[in-house]
């Protein structure tokens, strides 16, 4: 057997080639330098779950100060409030691995 060199895909974490510049099962590149910079942030599981699905509830309640201090004239109440628990909803749902 021939001693393959490997290392995890940085999205669903399984075993692959480390020449392969797709991985096999969930399909997320492997080098920044064959896709744009927004996408290879967006297809990272560090991304997702430390930086974006956090900060996107707290944007969400910023929003709703924001509502708050302008009387509900400018943006519906319901964006926001869909918004938050929505987030945290699916924070919560990633976050878990199920």
């Amino acid at each position: 057997m021939e001693n393959e060199k490997r290392r995890f895909c940085r999205n669903c974490g399984t075993h692959i080639l480390i020449e392969s510049i797709q991985c096999v099962f969930c399909g997320s590149f492997q080098s920044r330098n064959s896709i744009s910079f927004f996408r290879f942030a967006v297809e990272s599981k560090f991304f997702r779950t430390k930086v974006l699905y956090p900060t996107l509830p707290v944007l969400g309640f910023i929003l709703f100060v924001v509502q708050i201090f302008l009387k509900f004239e400018t943006i519906p109440l319901y964006v926001s409030i869909l918004f938050f628990c929505g987030l945290w909803y699916f924070r919560f749902q990633v976050g878990s691995g199920s």
